[in-house]
């Protein structure tokens, strides 16, 4: 019965993820784009930009409902947490791919900002995602690793 509040307190948590979030993630993901304007081809930011601005802060919203009926209906977590895992685990990989692919150290103003995204997003994960210990591994090894490699 502890282990279902804990859980249960874990997710209202993530419930009440406040909308700052999505902004951060749209207004970073945004950044990003501009960028890597002059290093990727067209396609890839387009397929990148539709996937982080528009898909994943759906997916995040969506998931974010669910844990509210989870909440409200006093639930076990189940596929809702092995859901959220798969997502963050997904967007630490779609990060740390694009910018592997878009650090542009040649220019060093794009390359500063690259990092401060970088480590912001780090940053942010750590607050936004540290009640999930799985969810943050799962984002953050994915996401420094390819930028670590690419450097």
């Amino acid at each position: 019965m502890h282990d279902q509040t804990f859980q249960l307190d874990r997710i209202s948590l993530f419930a009440k993820t406040p909308n700052k979030i999505f902004l951060g993630h749209i207004g970073s993901s945004l950044v990003l784009i501009y960028l890597a304007w002059s290093v990727l081809p067209l396609g890839w930011i387009i397929a990148w930009g539709v996937l982080e601005v528009v898909l994943t802060p759906i997916l995040l919203y969506y998931l974010g409902q669910r844990a509210v009926a989870v909440v409200q209906e006093r639930k076990p977590m189940g596929a809702l947490e092995h859901q959220l895992d798969a997502l963050i685990c997904f967007i630490g990989i779609s990060w740390g791919i694009f910018l592997a692919l878009s650090l542009n150290p040649d220019n060093p103003a794009h390359f500063g900002m690259q990092m401060a995204i970088a480590a912001g997003a780090s940053a942010a994960s750590v607050k936004s995602l540290g009640i999930f210990k799985r969810a943050f591994y799962l984002y953050e090894i994915p996401f420094m690793t390819l930028i670590a490699v690419k450097l």
